[in-house]
């Protein structure tokens, strides 16, 4: 069933429920006016156990908008009802029929959930305007913007490790489920006086608020702790300077949905660099095997030929077939972060030893071989080495006993794919593709001296040894990112194949293979002519 509204639009049918013939559905539904400022007008036929969120999901089929961004307000009032699944629209509205539909700018904080939820108050404070941060072009200084008088939510600090939660609304004992984020979101905070240690930022309802932010794979945004301010993304510092923050520190985070990219602020200027979000996705991601390389903090990676054992610190990324993470030496600089002096920070590939995928995993050492071989081969001649180093490779096990093959290898930061979404999903600049394409056309050249082939060369096989940029002006107007030191080279050579090697086909993967692998057409006598297509 369908209403035709006022623009010629119709907007379906929410919340129905049970079966029978038309005049039944006709009897047990109820018709709601629903106007849009601009002048259109609809009718919503709904069910009477409708949500007020089953309204806004029709209002937003109808205009076709993200549920997140429609605001119902019944006549006579002047507050919109709460989001909200279990509320029902006919009992919120008291039974009045005509509504008005607003889209909403704001995200409403909402009751608050978890040990400090009663140290909760109301507040107004002072903050630049999110125009400020929202706008494409730099801002003028910050002594020259006109602060804005914000509403929101003063917490007090609690004990140690106590947190809570905002939602948009809260039912009885059960929190609200409410549309997800979507859009350009800005959190200002005014940071009036905070204790050892403090996370702000956005979460799933999987954050635990009883474990420090940093360790939390479903938390992101600014962690405070104590003697160092960082940023914090998936259970890992993506960010870290020293000193914290002082008393009365002003600070932002824009959540770009549309992007899937998170910056944060120091007053207006970018604290760290933008961050890769996942939006409407899981925030951790297992390989195929959920049991696969089950790790902890302070796992201990042994067996390495030289008496070298490796600590890991977090978890990075994982791969089809393996799982990276961050690690250090043991014995060495007992920093645990990488920002700070001393303690080089390294990162341990860790594979399958051997299981159904044998064809894969039993390249973890080859794969470790072929690395140091380039690397040698660069060395005896004289040459600066430009492929990726591999520092050591060796047979070990993770927590449950299980047994799997670990590369140690130079830390690179980000590969070009998360750079690019960085930028805004759009192009790089110029001076930095002519860079970057003759770094790995070098590389290429000393692939093809020794008759290796990669066969899986794409954007996120390429990383950069660091992200660190500045934002430059283009001369047609807007902006683009532009790396101070860009080094970027080929990793993930586990699938890389010698001349004269038998290789399953097709090689490469699909949306980047090269014309003559698709054709399954041979071209000249060197079988590593395919992994030379970038």
């Amino acid at each position: 069933m369908a209403a035709a509204g006022g623009d010629g639009k119709e907007a379906p049918v929410s919340g129905a429920e049970g079966t029978g013939d038309s005049a039944k559905k006709d009897v047990d539904s109820v018709a709601y006016h629903l106007s849009m400022v601009d002048g259109t007008e609809t009718t919503l036929s709904l069910s009477p156990t409708a949500s007020i969120y089953d309204a806004c999901v029709a209002a937003a089929a109808w205009k076709g908008l993200h549920p997140g961004q429609i605001r119902l307000v019944v006549q006579g009032q002047v507050q919109p009802l709460p989001h909200c699944r279990k509320t029902h629209l006919r009992e919120a509205a008291g039974g009045i029929t005509d509504l008005l539909a607003v889209i909403s700018r704001t995200y409403f904080l909402g009751a608050g959930t978890g040990p400090l939820a009663t140290k909760c108050t109301s507040t107004q404070f002072e903050h630049y305007p999110s125009s400020a941060y929202l706008a494409d072009e730099p801002v003028a200084e910050p002594a020259e913007i006109k602060m804005e008088l914000c509403e929101g939510q003063r917490v007090e600090a609690g004990g140690p490790k106590e947190g809570v939660m905002f939602c948009q609304t809260r039912d009885g004992d059960s929190v609200g489920l409410c549309p997800s984020l979507t859009g350009r979101i800005l959190m200002r905070v005014f940071l009036q006086k905070h204790e050892w240690a403090c996370g702000i930022g956005a979460g799933t309802m999987d954050t635990n608020l009883s474990q420090d932010p940093e360790y939390q794979k479903h938390f992101l945004g600014l962690y405070h702790g104590g003697g160092s301010r960082n940023v914090c993304a998936y259970a890992s510092r993506t960010h870290e300077t020293s000193n914290g923050w002082d008393d009365n520190q002003r600070l932002a985070i824009l959540f770009d949905f549309h992007k899937g990219v998170m910056q944060c602020y120091e007053d207006l200027s970018p604290f760290g660099r933008p961050v890769r979000i996942q939006a409407g996705e899981e925030l951790w991601k297992p390989t195929d095997d959920p049991d696969f390389v089950r790790w902890s903090k302070n796992l201990r990676l042994g067996g390495s030929a030289s008496g070298a054992t490796y600590i890991v610190e977090d978890y990075v990324a994982s791969g089809s077939f393996s799982r990276v993470f961050r690690v250090r030496k043991e014995g060495g600089e007992e920093r645990r972060r990488r920002w700070g002096p001393g303690g080089e920070v390294l990162a341990a590939k860790v594979m399958r030893k051997e299981d159904a995928y044998i064809q894969y995993t039993s390249s973890g050492p080859g794969e470790g071989q072929l690395l140091q071989r380039l690397e040698s081969a660069q060395l005896e001649a004289g040459a600066e080495v430009l492929t990726m180093r591999c520092l050591d490779s060796f047979a070990t096990k993770d927590d449950a006993g299980k047994d799997y093959w670990c590369l140690i290898l130079e830390w690179l930061d980000a590969s070009l794919f998360d750079v690019v979404r960085m930028n805004g999903n759009r192009g790089l600049h110029l001076s930095m593709v002519r860079v970057m394409l003759t770094q790995l056309l070098q590389q290429l050249k000393v692939l093809q001296e020794v008759g290796c082939t990669h066969t899986d060369i794409k954007h996120k096989n390429c990383c950069l040894a660091s992200t660190e940029h500045y934002v430059a002006s283009l001369p047609g107007g807007g902006s683009t990112m532009i790396l101070t030191q860009p080094l970027v080279k080929f990793i993930d050579y586990g699938n890389a194949v010698f001349e004269g090697d038998k290789k399953p086909h097709p090689i490469h993967t699909k949306q980047f293979r090269a014309p003559e692998v698709l054709l399954n057409i041979r071209v000249g006598v060197h079988p590593a002519t395919p992994g030379h297509w970038v």
